[in-house]
């Protein structure tokens, strides 16, 4: 019998100093029956003969040129043009090791999933190497559970890259499609939306997905891309609320979180154009913030001093970080 056909979709925008080696590690997968999608999304350097190259070299690639939309854009014309029984993402500047979709196949298969999700590596601008293993999970995790990781990113982030999800998820009829208007976290609601659709998800506990930090996409900056990380955020909430209590409180304490982190990089930007608005959805779920487990003491009273004198606070921690040589703020967690 022949094995299961793999779309795997590559968005690519501007990454020529990375592209070969992400597509070098997609050729070297030891599961061999793949369709290889390329989405120039309208790259102004070199990417495009990159792949035009890789394709002529071999056959199981697919490239597609288009004007520049977005990321979720080129992911969506990637999933209309897949043909395979399962769907892989990889970002065009990160790699993946050679057994990451022979082992997320077989998790999916034994457990009977349609989604399958392994560990990963971030590798950080400083340096600081991240790892995140699923190997304190079950191998087949409930519905539930499933959308606890996924909400809280404590042994799996929301982004698509390090997972396998079968087709039918992704039939014409369902709203599983990223929404081409958020610009920061659509691969978080859209993961919490496949989720909804199934019984749970399968792990594989190696770190098998490889993800570089760079420049320009670094989520410790502000952007009014960012804004979007607290939409994103409600509508996680208003889907997982009707499910359990347990959901609900995580999901308040996520949204608090993420509107406090970009309060206080708009702060840290200088931008005053959101900061009322800010202010207003960074106090909206405090209380839930506060009474947390999911933080410690001490950055729930940083982040209280955020929400409540948001510019003090930045002033105050701002010459205490100079004097103490030290960094408190990474990423969009307190």
């Amino acid at each position: 019998m022949e094995a299961p056909l793999i779309s795997v979709i590559v968005p690519i925008y501007n990454t020529e100093a990375y592209l070969s080696r992400a597509l070098e590690s997609i050729l070297a997968q030891t599961h061999e029956n793949l369709e290889i999608i390329l989405v120039n999304d309208g790259s102004t350097d070199n990417s495009p003969n990159i792949c035009n190259a890789f394709a002529k070299k071999d056959p199981r690639i697919y490239v597609i040129h288009q004007e520049n939309a977005g990321v979720s854009a080129a992911r969506n014309v990637g999933l209309n043009a897949a043909t395979g029984d399962w769907i892989g993402f990889v970002d065009s500047d990160d790699r993946i090791d050679a057994v990451m979709y022979e082992n997320l196949l077989r998790a999916a298969l034994e457990n009977n999933k349609a989604i399958s999700v392994c560990g990963f590596i971030k590798y950080h601008l400083d340096g600081w190497e991240e790892i995140n293993k699923c190997d304190s999970l079950s191998v087949g995790l409930t519905q539930t559970q499933a959308l606890e990781c996924i909400i809280s990113g404590r042994y799996f982030e929301g982004f698509m890259c390090n997972k396998l999800y079968h087709t039918s998820l992704f039939k014409s009829g369902r709203n599983t499609r990223f929404d081409e208007n958020i610009r920061f976290c659509e691969d978080l609601l859209l993961n919490v939306q496949l989720l909804l659709e199934t019984d749970g998800a399968s792990c594989v506990p190696n770190a098998l997905y490889h993800y570089y930090m760079h420049e320009n996409n670094a989520s410790s900056s502000f952007s009014e891309n960012r804004i979007s990380d607290i939409t994103v955020r409600k509508s996680v909430l208003e889907l997982v609320s009707p499910l359990s209590s347990r959901l609900k409180k995580l999901a308040k304490f996520h949204y608090a979180n993420a509107a406090i982190g970009v309060l206080y990089q708009a702060c840290t930007a200088g931008n005053k154009t959101y900061l009322k608005m800010l202010k207003k959805e960074s106090r909206r779920y405090l209380l839930a913030f506060l009474t947390s487990s999911e933080t410690n003491f001490k950055m729930k009273i940083r982040g209280a001093a955020i929400a409540l004198f948001p510019r003090t606070s930045y002033a105050l921690w701002g010459r205490l970080k100079k004097r103490l040589k030290i960094s408190w703020w990474h990423s969009n967690t307190l």
